[in-house]
């Protein structure tokens, strides 16, 4: 699967229940995921409102989306 959409990627993974959970339960990694899901390939390019640092704690900090993706392969 070649995808850079998280929500794809999850849904093929079946992660999708695990995710509402987390994100019902812990609002810092749903507020972490409001933040990485709208990511795209192209986006990279765009002006958002964040700068890099906000967009690197909402991937790798202690409630980061990637730490949470880490832990379920």
């Amino acid at each position: 699967m070649y995808s850079h959409d998280l929500s794809v990627l999850l849904k093929v993974a079946g992660l999708e229940a695990q995710l509402e959970r987390e994100i019902a339960s812990n609002p810092s990694f749903a507020a972490n995921w409001n933040t990485v899901k709208v990511w795209t390939a192209e986006s990279r390019y765009q002006a958002s409102g964040l700068n890099g640092k906000d967009m690197y704690n909402a991937v790798t900090g202690p409630n980061g989306v990637l730490p949470w993706i880490k832990s379920r392969w």
